[in-house]
């Protein structure tokens, strides 16, 4: 079975395109039977829609249209630091309760051996309580940033600034050693075994980097002038089995694991 891996696309962001980037990849989901949404699809920090409440209501009509538009997906979603309030939290319950299309999670899905996580562990500092404190700080603003703050942020997308934060601190090699050394600590269990690694969050694009036993897939940023490259896989069912028998205690982290479509 074939699978799909985006994050990142910062919807109702004025900074996003990743409305267009959605729309070209609505031929491959047609085609898919796993979408994996690694986190910060919608950016409340930065709506342009003015309150939580309104880009919570969008947030859900978003998702509900994609689980009308292909019946046949499942969708297991992964929270990231930009979509991690309890309120946001509370609207994916509300979703998984009304379909078995759809799933969510607060840090790690996995699927055989295939681990999809959002990656805000890395600025975190590669702790799960040093992620708790990291996301309080996404999770406690309700509001979005000020005009102000907007425009800074503009005039940064649009001398490329923001490119940087993925060039100098977010490179291939930075980021997968450290997340090596995240799951080495936190789940070596993990670690131990051959895996695959999907994250998002460095707006970095990675197609395949090797650690070990370990490869690592980055599927960039929805961001204007960031790259963007959905990464997709292949499944069977044995997974899928394996996944929804796994115990809890293999991980470290307070992750809820099970297959799409419990």
């Amino acid at each position: 079975m074939k699978g799909v891996f985006v994050s990142d696309l910062h919807l109702f962001s004025r900074r996003s395109i990743g409305h267009k980037h959605w729309d070209d990849l609505q031929f491959s989901l047609s085609n898919s039977q796993l979408l994996v949404l690694g986190g910060d699809i919608f950016d409340f920090r930065w709506s342009r829609l003015g309150d939580h409440e309104s880009t919570m209501r969008s947030a859900k009509d978003w998702l509900s249209s994609l689980l009308e538009k292909h019946k046949h997906l499942n969708v297991a979603y992964v929270l990231g630091n930009h979509d991690c309030s309890p309120a946001m939290q509370a609207a994916l319950e509300d979703v998984e309760k009304s379909t078995n299309q759809f799933s969510w999670y607060e840090h790690i899905f996995r699927l055989g051996d295939k681990i999809f996580l959002h990656g805000d562990i890395l600025d975190a500092g590669l702790t799960t309580g040093k992620l708790f404190e990291y996301r309080k700080k996404f999770s406690g603003e309700i509001e979005s940033r000020g005009k102000l703050a907007n425009i800074l942020y503009d005039a940064m997308v649009a001398s490329r600034i923001h490119r940087l934060p993925g060039q100098l601190h977010h490179t291939p090699k930075k980021t997968t050693s450290r997340l090596f050394e995240f799951l080495s600590q936190e789940a070596p269990l993990l670690a131990n075994d051959p895996l695959s690694v999907y994250f998002g969050h460095t707006h970095a694009p990675i197609n395949q980097k090797v650690i070990e036993n370990i490869a690592f897939y980055n599927p960039g940023s929805g961001i204007k002038h960031l790259p963007f490259r959905p990464r997709f896989f292949e499944f069977t069912e044995e997974e899928v089995a394996l996944s929804h028998e796994l115990a809890l205690d293999r991980l470290a982290l307070p992750a809820r694991i099970a297959h799409p479509g419990r």
